[in-house]
């Protein structure tokens, strides 16, 4: 009976003291460190970046990108009156995911219209808007961290979505 308590407890020596070994990135809270989470989002931007460049490809579509990682349509007809901060526009829109999902769309939900830079629109369709002019009409792609991001709307659009605007510029004020 002895014998048997010596060999337990042993093997719960090893047991418990294997549970307690750490992994070399994580910190001593066994959180990842701000490097290994900055590498993580580095490898999203790539992948996603490559899912965007997929789909242009897959569309036929004629693009560019900006500094910022928008992607914007090449034959977009830019007005001559720039949209800048503060102006409110008015658009004719749909916003889809890149496997075509409709999200919205603006003959079901009707124009939106937003203040340029004072909405709680995201920063991607606003750098868009602000690139296009009155009466323009485009294709933006929207990647998730100029979108909604890690949350989504949460309403329609799902958390770490690129998203598709075609856009038709109608007024600006």
């Amino acid at each position: 009976m002895k014998r048997r308590l010596i060999v337990l407890s042993v093997i719960m020596v090893f047991l418990t003291g294997g549970c307690n070994n750490k992994r070399p990135e994580d910190d001593n809270n066994g959180k990842l460190s701000s490097e290994k989470l900055a590498e993580i989002n580095r490898q999203l931007v790539i992948k996603e970046s490559e899912r965007i460049s997929s789909y242009i490809k897959r569309k036929n579509l004629e693009m560019r990108e900006t500094g910022t990682g928008l992607w914007v349509s090449d034959n977009i007809t830019v007005s001559k009156e720039e949209i800048k901060q503060g102006d409110i526009v008015e658009l004719e829109y749909t916003c889809s995911l890149l496997d075509g999902t409709l999200i919205y769309d603006s003959s079901a939900e009707g124009t939106m219209s937003f203040e340029v830079g004072k909405s709680d629109k995201p920063a991607g369709l606003e750098e868009g808007v602000k690139l296009m002019g009155e009466g323009a009409e485009g294709i933006i792609i929207v990647p998730e961290y100029l979108g909604y991001g890690l949350l989504g709307d949460k309403k329609k659009i799902p958390a770490r979505s690129t998203l598709v605007y075609k856009l038709k510029i109608t007024g600006v004020k």
